[in-house]
């Protein structure tokens, strides 16, 4: 009988179609990976901007409030009598876009600190008001008509319903419904709230895997007597632009181009950020995606722009 077996080249011509078909499984599986990482990386971006526009416009809308009306000074002299040796938040600025230098935060290289070159938003203005009982008398006693959660230190903005007149304040003590302040004040009908000052800023996150820069902030809540630290919001937010609609006009003002007088006048505010994948090599050569003039920094990030604008409640206009 013919003893019959596999030659070499049957068996050559076998290992290449196996090849062939592990190497496509190994291609599918690899496309279909990067696919995921891809769909992943837009889905970063898409939520990382809805979720910061959305931490911002809370500020935003709240910004200039001070119980009182949108137009109204705030006295910060009562408390703080120079306000040229005082921090950020002690000064009354509650709408302000920034490109120069701020206390509200160091610019350099370590982690929390500003991008060089970025733009700052600064908000100020009340949250969580109580209303005081009528007639409170010029002392540093006051009397609002539930329990409120104020404590020892805490800096509060009382409002003068009668005069629309608005002033700082620090609380001395807490016993029920009275509130020790300091220093006294003369208010017939009003409110005290708490007040809030915000900046945000594009900082280093000192995570350079992760593109190395994410969305921050200073916030101050009324409480403690020194600045307070930066905190990081979110990760992969690389770039934000403000522009401000000033009363009624139809375009939109650049914060240079913003005069010291109008920003009490501001009744919108055009917010633009840039947010990149934290994850690399999720985009090639020259797409939409990449940014160019970042070159080999890139490392193949997905980018995207989101714009959106916000009103601002306590709007004068």
């Amino acid at each position: 009988a013919d003893c019959r077996g596999i030659s070499l080249i049957e068996v050559m011509v076998a290992m290449v179609l196996g090849l062939v078909v592990v190497l496509g499984v190994v291609g599918v599986m690899s496309s279909n990976r990067q696919n995921a990482r891809i769909t992943e990386s837009l889905s970063e971006l898409q939520e990382s901007a809805r979720t910061a526009f959305e931490f911002m416009a809370r500020d935003v809308r709240a910004a200039r409030d001070t119980g009182c009306g949108p137009s109204e000074a705030v006295n910060t002299m009562t408390l703080f009598p120079d306000p040229d040796s005082e921090l950020w938040w002690r000064v009354w600025a509650p709408v302000r876009g920034i490109t120069g230098t701020t206390d509200a935060v160091s610019t350099g290289g370590n982690v929390g600190e500003r991008i060089a070159d970025t733009t700052v938003l600064q908000l100020q203005g009340t949250f969580d008001g109580w209303p005081l009982s009528n007639p409170i008398p010029s002392s540093t006693e006051i009397t609002s008509l539930a329990d409120s959660p104020f404590a020892n230190n805490d800096i509060v903005m009382i409002c003068d319903y009668s005069n629309l007149a608005a002033q700082l304040h620090e609380v001395q003590g807490v016993a029920g419904t009275t509130i020790t302040i300091d220093p006294p004040t003369d208010v017939s009908n009003g409110q005290i709230a708490r007040y809030r000052a915000v900046t945000w800023f594009i900082g280093n996150n000192g995570r350079p895997a992760e593109g190395g820069r994410s969305l921050y902030r200073v916030r101050y809540e009324g409480r403690g007597a020194d600045g307070p630290a930066p905190e990081e919001v979110l990760p992969g937010i690389t770039e934000m632009n403000l522009r401000f609609r000033i009363g009624s006009d139809a375009a939109f003002a650049n914060p240079a181009a913003v005069a010291a007088n109008d920003w009490q006048r501001v009744t919108a505010i055009e917010i633009t950020l840039t947010a990149e994948s934290t994850q690399a090599r999720v985009a090639t050569g020259d797409s939409e995606f990449t940014d160019a003039d970042k070159g080999d920094d890139a490392e193949g990030r997905m980018r995207r722009v989101f714009t959106h604008v916000i009103a601002l409640r306590n709007s004068a206009e």
